[in-house]
C-alpha cells in the first residue's frame, strides 16, 4: 500500500499542532501531499471562557475572528510542510460538526489517512479523547486515523 495523500486536522491548539508536527514528519518520510484542514465550528460550541472573552463581538465579528485563526492554523501547517518539499493544500471550513466537515472532506479528496490531536481547543484531558476524534474514529469511514496524544513533551518540527 503507497500512502499519497494525509489530511492534517487543526483547530490552532496545542495538541493540534503537536499533531501537525507528526503529519509532517510521517509526511516526509512517506514523501505524501498534506491537506490541512481547519472547521469553525458555530460559535455555541465555545467555551465559558471563549464566550465570556467575546461576549461583546457580534456574531458576524465573531465569525471572522474565528476564520482568521482558522486560517493563520492551516498557514502554519503549511509553511512548514513546504520548508521541507512537502506539497500541501490548505481548506477552511464552517460548519456545526467539526469531525463530520473533517470526514467528508477526507472522503471527498480521497486521503489515505487523517491525522489529529486527541484533544482540541477545550483540551479536556479527563477522557481518552476528545469529542473531535472521537466522533472521527467513531464515524462510518473507512480511512485510517493517527491519533496524537495530548500529553508529553511537544514534537519538535522537522
Amino acid at each position: 500500500m503507497v500512502l499519497k495523500r494525509m489530511l492534517v486536522a487543526t483547530d490552532g491548539s496545542r495538541t493540534a499542532e503537536k499533531a501537525a508536527n507528526y503529519g509532517i514528519r510521517l509526511a516526509v518520510q512517506l514523501k505524501c501531499q498534506v491537506l490541512a484542514v481547519c472547521v469553525v465550528e458555530d460559535y455555541k460550541k465555545l467555551s465559558m471562557n471563549e464566550m465570556a472573552e467575546i461576549s461583546t463581538q457580534t456574531r458576524e465579528e465573531l465569525t471572522e475572528m474565528m476564520m482568521q485563526e482558522a486560517k493563520e492554523a492551516v498557514a502554519r501547517i503549511a509553511k512548514e510542510a513546504s520548508s521541507h518539499g512537502i506539497e500541501v493544500t490548505t481548506e477552511v471550513l464552517e460548519g456545526r460538526d467539526a469531525a463530520a466537515e473533517i470526514v467528508g472532506i477526507a472522503e471527498g479528496k480521497r486521503v489515505d489517512f487523517i491525522v489529529i490531536g486527541s484533544h482540541g481547543r477545550t483540551n479536556i484531558v479527563t477522557y481518552p479523547l476528545g469529542s473531535v476524534a472521537s466522533k472521527i474514529l467513531a464515524s462510518d469511514s473507512e480511512i485510517p486515523v493517527f491519533v496524537v496524544k495530548a500529553k508529553g513533551q511537544a514534537v519538535e518540527p522537522v
